[in-house]
């Protein structure tokens, strides 16, 4: 999976893509014993910009698989050829705030953990999630102390025959709850309220086609214990009938 921003040029140079690699139908569980596969997919990734592992990020990225609970999963594995060094791992399926907690204080995360946990409350106070994630960067110094935390609001499994349908008032209460940081820009939260929508028929003349919009996730930046920037994660999917 490749990830591009969207922007200009930074002296007129294109930046490479972002490189993510998702074990798929094989998911990473925590207490599966599988700090092989860790090491070799964070291999194969540091192949592409001929990077090699050194002793200490070996040693990291096989804590974060240690510490994993048995419901996480490591869902992706990507870097950034154009940004600093570092593997960025996506730990999905944490069903508390308590639980985030407890994972970033097993890996010696040196960011405060009572904050993340304290966010966490905050949004579920305000509104209801399913299930969350993090995002940490594996450097050669140790893990990045920016944090990324997402929000499911839905269990999507991969597998599913309605994998991409959501009912359009999905997200509401979620992105309503977003008003009260103070990073969030109000009239982002209307254009993607905007963007959802229900199934919408497109007759061309190669066949008739189903498009459908929604939100996949949104991801909040922890950095320096406060909620820096909040990112959503849209899709948009063309489905031949």
């Amino acid at each position: 999976m490749l990830e591009f921003d969207v922007g200009s040029a930074k002296n007129g140079i294109p930046e490479l893509p972002g490189f993510f690699l998702r074990p798929g139908n094989i998911p990473i569980y925590g207490d599966e014993n599988k700090q092989n596969d860790v090491l070799s997919l964070s291999n194969a990734l540091y192949s592409i910009t001929n990077w090699k592992l050194n002793s200490q990020e070996r040693q990291k990225l096989e804590l974060i698989y240690q510490s994993q609970p048995a419901n996480t999963r490591l869902d992706s594995f990507g870097i950034f050829p154009s940004r600093s060094r570092g593997i960025r791992l996506a730990v999905m399926g944490f069903n508390s705030p308590e639980q985030v907690k407890d994972y970033l204080q097993s890996t010696d995360w040196h960011g405060d953990g009572s904050k993340v946990q304290k966010t966490i409350k905050s949004l579920q106070d305000r509104t209801q999630i399913a299930r969350y994630g993090i995002n940490v960067d594996v450097r050669k110094d140790g893990l990045g102390q920016e944090l990324g935390l997402t929000t499911m609001v839905k269990q999507r499994y991969t597998n599913d025959k309605r994998y991409w349908l959501d009912d359009t008032d999905l997200w509401d209460s979620f992105l309503d709850a977003l008003k009260q940081e103070k990073c969030v820009l109000k009239d982002k939260l209307l254009a993607l309220k905007g963007w959802m929508s229900k199934p919408e028929m497109n007759f061309s003349k190669s066949g008739c086609f189903v498009i459908l919009r929604g939100i996949h996730h949104i991801k909040l930046v922890i950095s320096e214990g406060h909620v820096s920037k909040v990112k959503a994660y849209v899709f948009m999917v063309l489905i031949a009938i």
